[in-house]
């Protein structure tokens, strides 16, 4: 297997102009490119020059082969910390109302189902359940959920712009959110930091900086047109 080439400017293969460049994202080509000029003949007479540090050159962003602009990290944490609000949020409040249907019924002598008597495991498994359905009906109709749809971002396959099946779209879920609904179950939150830090850890191994999740089902988080 071949060293890998790192990222940077190299000469442009494309272009045969002197001092034309090309940005290699260390696994293709991309569409940046440059002209670096000659250097300016030396001057006869010595002039007094006065260095000013210049600040280091920003990479461009990472992308695909057909230049779609791959997601930093930030915007995809904030995503994804938008949606577990909305999903927890829900559940809270669903449970909140039929727990209070419940203790207006017992005060009429209803007797019933107390919500709050089950406790925190049976608001994890909805939240859970909640969560898993929430991602799945986004991903196999290829729509940013609601958290992406804000920050500008989707979810497509690597190789094609094209929507999850079903199995593709529950394993990614699964995969992704494991860490979190296990740290929502008493006794378990051990495992789920565990399994968030795996999910996480699998991104240095991956050039575009995908988690285990992504890199599972073959997915990649990108940055909507326009964004």
């Amino acid at each position: 297997m071949g060293q890998r080439v790192p990222e940077g400017w190299y000469a442009d293969p494309q272009d045969a102009t002197p001092g034309a460049e090309r940005w290699w994202n260390g696994h293709s080509w991309t569409a940046h490119t440059r002209v670096q000029a000659p250097p300016p003949p030396p001057q006869v007479q010595e002039q007094a020059h006065t260095w000013v540090p210049s600040a280091p050159a920003s990479p461009p962003p990472k992308t695909l082969a057909d230049g779609t602009p791959v997601a930093d990290l930030g915007p995809r944490l904030g995503a994804y910390a938008i949606d577990v609000a909305l999903v927890y949020v829900t559940v809270t409040v669903a449970l909140f109302v039929v727990d209070g249907f419940t203790t207006m019924g017992e005060s009429f002598g209803v007797t019933g189902l107390s919500w709050s008597f089950l406790g925190a495991p049976v608001k994890a498994l909805l939240v859970a359940a909640l969560w898993v359905l929430y991602q799945v009906v986004f991903l196999t109709r290829g729509q940013p959920s609601l958290g992406k749809r804000w920050l500008g971002l989707r979810v497509r396959l690597l190789d094609r712009d094209a929507p999850l099946d079903s199995r593709a779209a529950a394993t990614r879920t699964l995969a992704g959110s494991a860490g979190v609904l296990f740290v929502l179950f008493p006794g378990s939150q051990l495992l789920g930091v565990a399994l968030m830090g795996y999910d996480a850890y699998r991104m240095q191994d991956d050039w575009l900086d995908r988690p285990w999740h992504d890199q599972l089902v073959g997915t990649v988080v990108v940055r909507a047109p326009g964004r």
